[in-house]
This record gives structure tokens, C-alpha cells and sequence, in this order.
């Protein structure tokens, strides 16, 4: 009897030992599960940057054409929803300007068509001038003036570069912006399209400043 409880003991002993072995092995198990789990994440992350990072190289390598194909889009009013995808592969952090993101499907209006299209309305933007309803007007009839003038269309001034003529809508959206409200009234849907050829304007300059930067010598 002595005998056999001194064995019961040391079995007793042994199984309590083989448990807490097996609990230690079952813990280092699960730190293991979970040291491979977030060695997986960032290998997964790594890949994930490293073909974000290839696409964008690979993207802004073609920062050239793009702003080539934005160029010739803006001014023959084909769509350019390609070149707004390319771009956001290749600068995603670069901001798009509304009015040209909400154009990209059908294109923006040409600059040719929007010089004939003021020339049109042109008569109206006149007749709608203020006379003595703003002080000092007279004094400022010629500055009116000149700021019409400054947006009509070459081949309606001879031998004048008004900024529609010659494409600037960036000035031409600055001279309509300081017209009397009547004025501006008066130039109807032509000041949106001359609004948007000015957004789209400011962006390729944006544009090719980003490329510049980026030393791809767009």
C-alpha cells in the first residue's frame, strides 16, 4: 500500500507536470498564431505599398502625356475622363478643380465657340450698362469699356488680342467678374463656359508645376 500511494503521488505529479507543459505549449501556440498573423498584415502591407508605389512611378513617368492629352482635350472639347483616371494614378493627391472633374465625360465647351458665342451676346453686355446708377460711372465708362474689349474675340477687333480671342480665360473670367451685375447678367450660359475654361486653365498650370516637381520635365 505505502508502495503504490508513493506511485499515485509521482503519476499525479508527472500528469500535473505534463498539464502545465501542455498549457505552456497551447500559450506559446497562440503567441505564435499571432506573431505569424501580424507578420502576415505587414507583409501584406509592404505588397500593398510596394505596388502603389510601382503604379504611381510607373504613373508619373507619364505625367508628360497626360498633361499633353489635358491640353488638347481643353482646347478641341473632347472628353478627357482617361486622363483625370491616369492622373489620379499617377498624382492621387493632386486636387482636381470641380468644374473640370464635372466635364471630364462630355468636354468642355472650345474656345473658339465660346469667342463666337460672347461675340453674340456681346451687344446685349453692352446695353446693359449702368448709366448714373453707380457713383462716378461716367468717370468709369471708359474702364468698362476697356474691360469689354479686353474679352472680345480677335477677329471681332481688328488688331486687338482681347483675352477671349486669344484664349486667356483666366483674364477674361477676372474682366467679367468686375462687370455691374447687369453686365454680367447679360452674358447669360457664356460666363460659365468662360468660368470653366478658366478653372481648367488654372489647373494645368497647377499641373505642370506638380510635374515639374516631380522632375519628369512636363
Amino acid at each position: 500500500p505505502q508502495t503504490m500511494g508513493e506511485t499515485a503521488t509521482q503519476n499525479a505529479a508527472a500528469i500535473a507536470s505534463l498539464e502545465a507543459a501542455l498549457a505552456a505549449l497551447r500559450q506559446s501556440s497562440a503567441q505564435t498564431q499571432t506573431d505569424l498573423a501580424g507578420v502576415s498584415a505587414k507583409v501584406a502591407t509592404l505588397e500593398s505599398d510596394f505596388s502603389k508605389g510601382t503604379a504611381i512611378e510607373a504613373g508619373q513617368v507619364r505625367l508628360p502625356l497626360i498633361v499633353s492629352g489635358f491640353e488638347t482635350a481643353f482646347a478641341t472639347g473632347a472628353a478627357y475622363d482617361a486622363e483625370v483616371a491616369a492622373l489620379r494614378q499617377a498624382l492621387p493627391d493632386l486636387s482636381v478643380p470641380q468644374a473640370v472633374l464635372a466635364n471630364a465625360m462630355t468636354g468642355l465647351k472650345r474656345p473658339d465657340l465660346i469667342a463666337r458665342d460672347f461675340n453674340a451676346v456681346l451687344p446685349d453686355v453692352l446695353a446693359g450698362r449702368p448709366v448714373g446708377a453707380e457713383a462716378g460711372w461716367q468717370e468709369a465708362t471708359s474702364d468698362w469699356f476697356r474691360g469689354i474689349i479686353a474679352l472680345r474675340p480677335t477677329e471681332a477687333v481688328e488688331g486687338d488680342g482681347g483675352a477671349v480671342g486669344r484664349g486667356d480665360f483666366i483674364a477674361a473670367n477676372t474682366e467679367l467678374d468686375a462687370l455691374p451685375q447687369s453686365m454680367r447678367t447679360a452674358v447669360g450660359a457664356v460666363a460659365g463656359d468662360i468660368g470653366n475654361q478658366a478653372a481648367a486653365q488654372t489647373f494645368l498650370a497647377a499641373l505642370r508645376q506638380a510635374a515639374l516637381a516631380g522632375g519628369n520635365g512636363a
